[in-house]
């Protein structure tokens, strides 16, 4: 006889009421002893032994969604269904039947990545526990139905580049989103980097099945066409703003980055549930000191979708990186605080929160530098700025010669703080300045006004996707 425990992460929260887990004898679906939230619990005699040809791990879970109505729809989503997550995992019984082996199935060389299996030595009856990661779900299905602007997303984005919509199930009665953007090279990389982003968002939220909206979403992971930000300006404005105000919604072109990097990185994107949050808990756990945890989970999880990790057994990440934008920054810089001594890169854009943060970056750089555990971390800063360049100078000024030629970076450059927006290389920035007369007065306040340059310290200033930006030229000179 051997008895089979299998559990599952966090069983209360919501997508994870709908389930099928169980184990298949002989490919037909074998009754649990005992079945409670989070716990089944099956008992194979040495007659069910005698006669097994096949054992099997299957099932997942589905969620069931009612009928929503948007805001800008006549008629309802109507109610649908869809898997959030399934698991299959082939058994064998070895050691005189006391232990279970996993079997490699394709498209995995070695074991389900999201099953871990283990034995309990010290049991009479042999006891073998299986467990279930399922801190991250599949909800793509379910953003691109209730989340205004998705097919506008779907429509520009680059198809190189892969891009799930998840949900993080550790907190009960919350369903945290997560975005991931997996570029080529990342994709059969078996210990890619990651890079997790914090920015803001306009619309509160708590669950998935609701009102969403992809506008920012898509100004940050998009990349600029030559009418998106007037198209941008004329839905967003009634009436229609002065031109230099229309740039405050310049796509930035974050998934082409990702992809003309070259680089094995991975961008997961945390959605906050609050358009700005000085406390950094708009990001939930996604700012805690779980967050190297709720990475790994996630690696975990894409592995298992083969978006990484394609033709490797396991998965690992290599190097973390966190970046923020204009109120983003609260939770950066809190993510950063928890976790300084995980962190390699930090790319801070424009970021709120961060005046007061040199004597904190300083610690940083020693801490990871002092960590002789790990490989020798080779610290890297990234600084653009429009209204945080104060802040941003008192730490370039303090930290560029610790960390060396190359290691940290400031825009604009030191020096050039208002030249750089007089006539810069920037192109559209220079393309702006031109639709106002000289010496206008919407010439001096489109130059003068910090909100405007704000969105530029953001995208960096080209007009294509080729051009590139700040965050492809960030992760050409990074380690990740």
């Amino acid at each position: 006889m051997i008895i089979i425990n299998v559990r599952w992460d966090n069983p209360a929260h919501a997508l994870l009421q709908e389930g099928t887990l169980g184990l298949l004898v002989n490919k037909v679906p074998f009754k649990a002893k005992t079945s409670k939230p989070g716990f089944k619990e099956f008992v194979l005699t040495d007659d069910v032994i005698a006669n097994l040809s096949t054992l099997a791990l299957q099932g997942g879970f589905r969620l069931d969604a009612d009928e929503v109505r948007l805001p800008w729809e006549v008629d309802p989503v109507a109610p649908f269904s869809a898997h959030v997550l399934d698991v299959h995992q082939d058994y064998k019984l070895v050691k005189n039947n006391t232990e279970l082996e996993p079997i490699p199935s394709a498209p995995f060389t070695g074991p389900h990545p999201l099953v871990t299996t283990s034995h309990v030595a010290s049991s009479k009856t042999p006891v073998v526990e299986i467990h279930v990661n399922t801190q991250f779900v599949d909800v793509t299905p379910f953003w691109a139905k209730y989340a205004a602007w998705s097919e506008e997303f779907e429509t520009d984005r680059p198809k190189s580049v892969d891009f799930i919509a998840m949900a993080y199930t550790g907190q009960p009665g919350r369903d945290w989103i997560w975005f991931a953007g997996i570029p080529t090279a990342a994709k059969t990389a078996a210990n890619p980097s990651c890079f997790v982003y914090y920015m803001y968002q306009g619309r509160l939220y708590t669950k998935i099945v609701q009102e969403h909206d992809m506008f920012e979403v898509n100004r940050h992971l998009l990349s600029p066409t030559p009418t998106s930000m007037e198209d941008h300006a004329r839905d967003v404005f009634t009436p229609k703003p002065v031109i230099w105000k229309s740039y405050w919604y310049l796509r930035a072109g974050f998934l082409q980055a990702l992809e003309d990097s070259g680089k094995k990185v991975v961008l997961l994107y945390p959605l906050p549930d609050a358009p700005t949050d000085p406390k950094g808990t708009a990001y939930g756990p996604g700012t805690s000191n779980k967050l190297p945890e709720m990475v790994g989970a996630a690696f975990r999880f894409l592995h298992a979708l083969q978006k990484i990790g394609r033709g490797s057994d396991s998965i690992a990440r290599r190097r973390l990186a966190l970046g923020g934008y204009s109120a983003g920054g609260f939770g950066m810089w809190q993510s950063m605080i928890n976790n300084f001594v995980h962190v390699d890169e930090l790319y801070s854009f424009d970021a709120q929160a961060t005046p007061g943060k040199l004597l904190f970056v300083q610690q940083w750089i020693t801490q990871r530098r002092n960590q002789k555990s790990l490989p020798s971390p080779d610290v890297r800063l990234r600084l653009t700025g429009s209204l945080q360049m104060d802040a941003n100078t008192a730490i370039f000024d303090a930290v560029a010669p610790v960390l060396g030629p190359g290691k940290c970076s400031i825009s604009p450059p030191r020096g050039q703080e208002q030249s750089f927006w007089t006539a810069s290389g920037n192109p559209w920035w220079n393309a702006m300045l031109t639709k106002f007369p000289s010496g206008s007065v919407e010439l001096a306040e489109a130059r003068a006004d910090g909100t405007a340059r704000h969105q530029f310290a953001l995208q960096g200033g080209s007009t294509t996707a080729a051009a590139g930006g700040y965050l492809l030229e960030f992760l050409r000179r990074s380690d990740l």
